[in-house]
């Protein structure tokens, strides 16, 4: 068996049984296959781009609020301090600001008008208006 040589279903060295007609055959077998192949996968990558885009925009404004929500902190606790009853006492003091008691001031009481004001009780309610009108 050593001289003999190994016989293959197929002889590789013989190329003309694959022409230019079998690859048309070919073509034409399977081009659904092929124009699927052709819509669908840029379609798909165009979406894949898109989804990549919409992500690095989505962490810059994530990124943007989180800048924006410490400016706000920082503000906010500013505030706080310059309305803190000691901060409120420096300020006055370096613009010569002095809180005096006015040395005419009055008050005014209001008392309810008792005969204009009724209380009707229904059914275990009170209702309570004023008002010329009855109901």
């Amino acid at each position: 068996m050593k001289g003999k040589r190994k016989k293959y279903s197929r002889d590789f060295g013989n190329l003309s049984e694959y022409s230019y007609n079998s690859y048309i055959r070919f073509f034409k077998k399977n081009i659904f296959y092929f124009l699927i192949i052709g819509i669908f996968l840029p379609f798909y990558v165009f979406l894949c781009c898109k989804l990549i885009d919409l992500g690095y925009k989505v962490e810059k404004v994530e990124k943007t609020y989180q800048d924006l929500l410490i400016v706000y902190q920082n503000y906010q606790s500013e505030l706080f301090n310059l309305l803190s009853p000691d901060s409120l006492k420096k300020l006055m003091a370096q613009h010569n600001i002095g809180l005096e008691v006015p040395s005419d001031w009055a008050f005014l009481e209001i008392k309810p008008d008792l005969e204009k004001s009724t209380i009707n009780l229904k059914n275990g309610k009170a209702e309570a208006y004023s008002g010329p009108e009855k109901r």
